[in-house]
């Protein structure tokens, strides 16, 4: 089995060396899609090793445990690092790194021929590269959870900037010029004050409002409804039932023309406006029990349908699963 592996790293490792050693700084151009290239070559180079790794393993098992749980990183990193050399800077991370990746399953599968020691300097390089390239794996997970920890845990909050403390002064101005009977529409302006004062202050007389229903409703209805969507979704005080028919308007008005646009756009994450965090609010407004779901699903299919919002699709059809 080591010779038909190391075959297949051989041939793999011969592309990535080729592509890793002329690859010269570009002028601008565009990568992307570069790894449908140098995926099947990383796949190909790391099932090779993987075989190696079998038929001839490490001499201790802790060594293999290791180069095991790196073989996921070698993927990566094999399918990145022949890349770096069209990078402005670091490029010659790849020409270091690539050759001493792809001699590694030779030294890992005929290495103690020459010396006891050549097997474990070949697993030490694969086992580096795996460790290295496993960071792009979990950082998104690790990043989700330190998140999750710091909305549980009351972790001291952090000093303002120089340019977040001119901004709240100059909030504080710009509120202290509101009538004592300013519309919702202007108060909204203020609910993500940098000035907690003034934050709390916004958010007691919007509470305090007879008609905050209706008045929200109409400012939904305008030109521009961010600020009535995030405090609809994050900080109502009362029931967000009354607001369904005003949220319904508002994601009827938005499927009219943007599903369209979004499908024209060539971008792969286009713009998207306030329908993010129009169908946040939507979502809240249908857990408070709000006859929003019609709208939700016609919704959720138009986005089904679109591949660049795949994952939102799969988002908003678990959130509603989650209601019931």
């Amino acid at each position: 089995m080591i010779p038909f592996a190391l075959v297949l790293c051989g041939i793999a490792g011969c592309l990535m060396l080729v592509m890793a050693l002329t690859a010269r700084p570009t002028r601008g151009e565009n990568l992307t899609g570069a790894h449908l290239v140098t995926g099947p070559i990383a796949i190909a180079f790391t099932l090779g090793g993987v075989l190696v790794h079998v038929a001839a393993p490490l001499s201790t098992t802790w060594a293999n445990v290791l180069l095991g749980i790196a073989w996921p990183g070698v993927l990566v990193a094999t399918a990145l690092l022949p890349l770096a050399g069209y990078g402005r800077k670091g490029g010659w991370v790849g020409k270091v790194a690539v050759p001493a990746i792809v001699a590694a399953p030779f030294l890992l599968g005929y290495g103690a021929a020459w010396h006891a020691a050549v097997p474990s300097a070949g697993g030490a390089v694969l086992m580096l590269v795996g460790l290295a390239g496993l960071w792009p794996i979990v950082q998104m997970p690790l990043r989700r959870l330190r998140w999750r920890l710091m909305r549980l845990v009351p972790f001291r909050s952090r000093q303002p900037s120089d340019w977040e403390a001119g901004q709240a002064e100059w909030q504080r101005g710009e509120w202290r010029k509101l009538p004592p009977d300013a519309p919702v529409a202007e108060l909204l302006g203020h609910v993500r004050s940098l000035a907690p004062d003034v934050r709390a202050e916004c958010h007691a007389r919007l509470a305090a409002l007879a008609d905050l229903d209706e008045q929200l409703a109409n400012a939904l209805a305008g030109p521009m409804p961010g600020n009535p969507l995030w405090y609809v979704a994050f900080h109502y005080p009362r029931s967000r039932r009354p607001l369904a028919a005003a949220i319904v308007d508002l994601l009827a008005r938005m499927r009219a023309t943007l599903p369209n646009s979004l499908r024209e756009d060539p971008h792969p994450r286009p713009w998207s406006g306030d329908l993010m965090p129009a169908l946040e609010a939507a979502l809240t407004v249908l857990r408070d029990g709000g006859d929003v779901r019609a709208e939700l699903e016609e919704w959720h299919r138009e986005l089904a349908t679109m591949p660049k919002f795949a994952r939102e699709a799969k988002h908003l059809r678990r959130a509603m699963q989650k209601v019931g």
